[in-house]
């Protein structure tokens, strides 16, 4: 029997297997970023062909497959992503740039901020405080509407993305739902 291990990288697809014995066998191949189970199924024929066996004999024969890739932290790194908007609770849109205590030199006041993956202009206050039990809260207890959420800006295309950061967003859709529709925010276009 077989343990398989794969991972797709921004540029090589690379496998491991492990056979019963402990014999570890390598392959590697090129990524297809377009559609990335094409790299990985040419890297399980190579891996059969090391083995001399056929990819179905190889596949019959083996008890696990572990995938990892590092794809998605490599576009974050090289900030190759889709232009990203969020959308936080009013008045909360600059702690992502604070850096509290995240610093490699916590004392050295002189060293540059990052590079922010959302830049400040993407960044949207929805007048909200979701409360522990899911109620959403407002200003003078003033309802929120739609047009707090979505009406921010001009249309989103689809070459951009949005994400919600709202303290216990998981108890209420309220705010996370029209985000999945398609909130509005500046800057992507």
């Amino acid at each position: 029997m077989f343990r398989i291990g794969i991972d797709v990288g921004g540029t090589f697809t690379d496998l491991v297997s492990v056979d019963a014995l402990g014999q570890v066998t390598l392959a590697k191949v090129a990524t297809t970023p377009t559609d990335q189970s094409l790299g990985v199924m040419a890297g399980l024929e190579r891996l059969a062909a090391s083995l001399g066996i056929e990819t179905g004999a190889l596949l019959q024969r083996t008890e696990r497959i572990v995938h990892g890739t590092t794809v998605a932290t490599n576009a974050l790194l090289e900030h190759k992503g889709a232009k990203v908007g969020l959308l936080t609770t009013a008045g909360h849109r600059d702690i992502i740039e604070m850096r509290e205590g995240l610093k490699d030199d916590r004392y050295n006041l002189r060293q540059p901020p990052p590079t922010q993956l959302v830049p400040r202009e993407r960044r949207l206050g929805v007048r909200e405080r979701l409360r522990p039990d899911g109620r959403v809260e407002t200003a003078q207890g003033q309802r929120l509407g739609d047009d707090d959420i979505l009406g921010v800006g001009p249309a989103a295309h689809d070459d951009g993305a949005a994400a919600v950061s709202s303290v216990d967003a998981r108890l209420n859709g309220r705010i996370a739902g029209p985000v999945a529709a398609g909130a509005r925010v500046p800057g992507l276009a």
